[in-house]
């Protein structure tokens, strides 16, 4: 029997259902204290320099140019006053010249007139007098003060936005690949790593050549870049090297014992490299104070006894794996995937010299049939890109590059059937791209796990990298194809 009318849902209730509408109203009430305290704990927690930190290096980068244009200035204007001083010092030493070699010709002839020693007792007063002027010259010097203004820098709120692959635009701009040169990518935002034989080249966005310099150390496995050591690094068969972007200088890492690499990537402490072997181990080695081996993860952590880790991404603390060679970095680690069955992780520290940290062998991140192919870093996480020598299967898996602990797996339709590696890159939003050489295709991986959108893609690509955040790079067999890619609204 009903006892009365509930206000709130228009509803007659009787005494035992009020009493348990009452129960389940203060139960929401509870869960909605619980939903405040973990966002009041989050907020808490929040690592706000993390949310700024790339803002705040433009920031700072915007200083460092600031400075180098003052001081090359400064430079200029000293410059200018020490030929201006200098011009005044060389007429008056052109002067006293002309009167010594007059002098010689007189005491050389032994013969003079008073006409001859009046005209040099004439020269010599004004040389005194203009020397004594000299000595107490002063430079007036004009200085106004640099006046800045809130227009030169313009700080908007951006947020991440999705990508839309099937709305790639058609190439806006083409890099021509010389005959003999190598597939890997590399870029820090600003500006593009390509291998174009025989050189190094560093292009800018609209694909012109800032600098390059001559690259003489065989072959190159992967190339990634490292904010933590603001360098490139450049994964050899055998040797890792690190590329001074504003001078390009190539500096080979002593520290690193010579192994057969495949892949490589790095966080911000990290750097993890990948074995070229079935059943492929990933070294660790931290950056700072200097590359040094921290461990190495073996299969079956990473990849099985028939697997190679053929790529490797870090993000998000996580890896995403794809089995043969590989390296990436976060912004303090490099890792790089072994070019071996059974594949290894390397990680290396990045700072303040590479050190190595670690190997992670299978079965910790492969089985032993299995190769790690590739590597990439990408906010916390690692994409690891494996092979599995006798299926001749790839796949694709997102760890944590702290644990190595899997977070999915992505097994595509793919069977593979020529000698080359398997690569992925890191989109926005957390997402991943799958660059599928066998049947000319793109895939694009949601951030957990899941196919989101394919498209043929001609010339067959082989690698890829995200240049800024609407720029997409591909490379093929004969070059570098650059695209506009478009947000999903």
């Amino acid at each position: 029997m009903s006892r009365g009318l509930c206000h709130c849902c228009q509803q007659n209730l009787c005494l035992q259902h009020f009493s348990e509408y009452n129960k389940l109203s203060i139960s929401h009430l509870n869960q909605f204290n619980n939903e405040t305290n973990i966002l009041d704990d989050r907020l808490k927690t929040l690592n706000i320099f993390k949310i700024i930190g790339n803002s705040r290096r433009k920031l700072e980068q915007w200083r460092e140019d600031c400075y180098t244009k003052i001081d090359l200035f400064f430079e200029q204007k000293c410059q200018e006053l020490d030929r201006l001083a200098n011009e005044k010092v060389n007429r008056q030493r052109d002067e006293l010249n002309r009167i010594q070699m007059k002098l010689t010709e007189f005491n050389n002839a032994q013969q003079t007139t008073r006409q001859d020693i009046d005209l040099l007792i004439s020269r010599m007063s004004q040389i005194r007098s203009s020397i004594m002027d000299l000595e107490e010259t002063c430079f007036k010097i004009t200085t106004h003060p640099l006046i800045l203004n809130d227009t030169f820098i313009d700080i908007k709120k951006t947020n991440e936005h999705d990508v839309n692959l099937s709305s790639l635009s058609h190439t806006y701009k083409a890099i021509h690949r010389p005959e003999g040169g190598f597939q890997s990518l590399a870029c820090d935002g600003q500006h593009l790593l390509i291998h174009q034989h025989p050189n190094l080249c560093l292009f800018d966005r609209d694909a012109n050549i800032v600098t390059q310099t001559v690259w003489s150390y065989g072959e190159i496995h992967e190339m990634c870049w490292s904010v933590t050591l603001g360098q490139f690094i450049v994964l050899g068969a055998n040797s890792i090297f690190c590329i001074n972007e504003n001078t390009m200088s190539i500096q080979e890492v002593d520290t690193i014992r010579e192994l057969d690499w495949i892949s490589c990537t790095c966080s911000e402490t990290v750097l993890f490299v990948a074995t070229n072997e079935c059943a492929s181990s990933i070294m660790e080695y931290i950056l700072f104070p200097a590359i040094e081996f921290v461990r190495e993860r073996k299969h079956p952590l990473v990849c099985k006894k028939d697997e190679f880790i053929v790529g490797v991404v870090y993000n998000n603390a996580n890896l995403a794996l794809m089995v043969w060679i590989s390296c990436t970095c976060s912004e303090t680690v490099l890792f790089v995937a072994t070019n071996e069955c059974a594949s290894s992780i390397v990680e290396y520290i990045l700072f303040p010299a590479i050190e190595f940290v670690r190997e992670r062998k299978h079965p910790l991140v492969c089985k032993k049939d299995e190769f790690i192919v590739g590597v990439v870093y990408n906010n916390a996480n690692l994409a690891l890109m494996v092979m599995n020598m006798f299926k001749k299967s790839i796949h694709m898996e997102l760890r944590n590059a702290k644990t190595l602990d899997r977070i999915w797996l992505f097994q595509p339709d793919i069977v593979c059937t020529q000698k080359i590696t398997f690569r992925c890159c890191s989109l926005t939003c957390d997402q991943w791209l799958i660059v599928d050489y066998e049947t000319g295709r793109l895939l694009q991986i949601t951030k957990d796990g899941k196919i989101k959108e394919t498209i043929k893609y001609y010339p067959c690509p082989y690698r890829a990298i995200l240049f800024d955040q609407n720029k997409l790079v591909l490379s093929g067999m004969n070059g570098v194809h650059l695209h506009t890619i478009h947000w999903h609204e």
